[in-house]
């Protein structure tokens, strides 16, 4: 464990090349907790973000998300972040954790009025599980369902919980970032090594 952002950050849970031969040629499970999670919704929000991102967002279907950076006025880079258009106005957000306070103070100056900012961070929790068997995991986890199309989110409930299930990464395989309820995060942690996360 590290200090990263104000976060205890696990930076390996055993052997660096197990995990990277998980990755690779089953599942991994991180914990991505650190990110934050933020809601931008209301009348003209993609228009309000197409000022703030570099990218186009009525180029999204409902259900899409894409890469993209936030820029400052004068074109430098706030950060660069992950946005879904989960509905007709609305927008969920995954940012870094060492920008996360400079990211919100920046689109509550720049919004307008008539846009909603709402930051999840505090009360979410998120598993990235990645590798070509991540499929198999998820459907592992959720008792047979099947994960939203490339870079696609769904957002649906389960045992109780609230789930934001996005199918996109960093590592170059396939598979998914999970965001559940922070007090849920540990049975969803167990639920994914259950279902051979990390190749065990």
């Amino acid at each position: 464990m590290v200090p990263f952002a104000g976060w205890e950050m696990p930076v390996r849970y055993g052997s660096i090349i197990e995990e990277h031969q998980a990755v690779r040629e089953r599942a991994g499970v991180f914990d991505i907790s650190h990110r934050g999670q933020l809601v931008v919704a209301g009348q003209r929000a993609g228009e309000a973000l197409d000022r703030l991102l570099t990218n186009r967002l009525g180029a999204l279907e409902v259900g899409q998300g894409q890469y993209t950076l936030m820029l400052n006025e004068g074109g430098g880079v706030i950060d660069d972040l992950i946005v879904y258009r989960q509905g007709e106005e609305e927008y969920f957000l995954v940012v870094n954790a060492a920008r996360r306070v400079e990211d919100v103070a920046w689109l509550r100056a720049h919004l307008g009025d008539r846009v909603d900012l709402r930051d999840l961070s505090d009360g979410m929790a998120g598993l990235a599980i990645q590798g070509p068997e991540a499929p198999a995991v998820f459907a592992g986890m959720l008792g047979g369902r099947t994960l939203p199309p490339r870079n696609g989110i769904e957002i649906f409930a389960h045992e109780g919980d609230e789930l934001i299930v996005c199918r996109t990464g960093y590592t170059g395989e396939d598979g998914f970032e999970f965001f559940c309820p922070a007090a849920a995060a540990e049975r969803w942690f167990r639920a994914a090594l259950a279902a051979k996360a990390l190749g065990k």
